[in-house]
């Protein structure tokens, strides 16, 4: 992934880049965090579950992961509510038992669990504009609500 772009006579828009390039980029950095944190994820090959989600456990099939790039409507509890109904009819029509949802950059960390469907609000916090910070903390925390999720799932 590029983390520069050279001048020249073409033009990434504004739109892709925000909604196309950065999501793609967010969805890797996380499944790197997450897998350095002991959780094997796996490519959603399933063509009926594809692009519901972005990953499911290797451990927990059905439980899925699924990555945000977030802006302040994050905040808004009717966005959440939006996000939250959406997710359970996905999850509904691939019979799956939760989803993971998490922002990649805010500035407070919290997990709001719903049932089947668990808001995380961001894995790396805001330090300043162009810099991010993983909270080792915050990530013990999330892999712990994702180990706890396979637990009940499968014990």
């Amino acid at each position: 992934f590029a983390v520069d772009f050279d001048k020249n006579d073409g033009v990434l828009l504004p739109s892709i880049f925000q909604n196309i390039y950065k999501g793609a980029l967010g969805e890797v950095a996380g499944q790197i965090m997450l897998e350095g944190w002991g959780l094997k994820l796996n490519e959603i090959e399933d063509p009926f579950k594809f692009e519901k989600f972005d990953f499911c456990l290797k451990l927990a099939p059905d439980i899925y992961i699924d990555f945000k790039n977030w802006t302040d409507k994050a905040d808004s509890e009717n966005y959440r509510n939006q996000l939250v109904t959406k997710s359970r009819d996905k999850l509904t029509a691939i019979n799956g038992k939760k989803v993971f949802i998490i922002n990649m950059v805010a500035d407070d960390f919290l997990i709001h669990d719903l049932g089947n469907v668990v808001t995380v609000s961001t894995i790396f916090r805001k330090q300043g504009a162009c810099l991010y910070k993983l909270d080792r903390k915050n990530i013990d925390a999330l892999v712990a609500k994702i180990k706890e999720a396979v637990d009940e799932s499968y014990n």
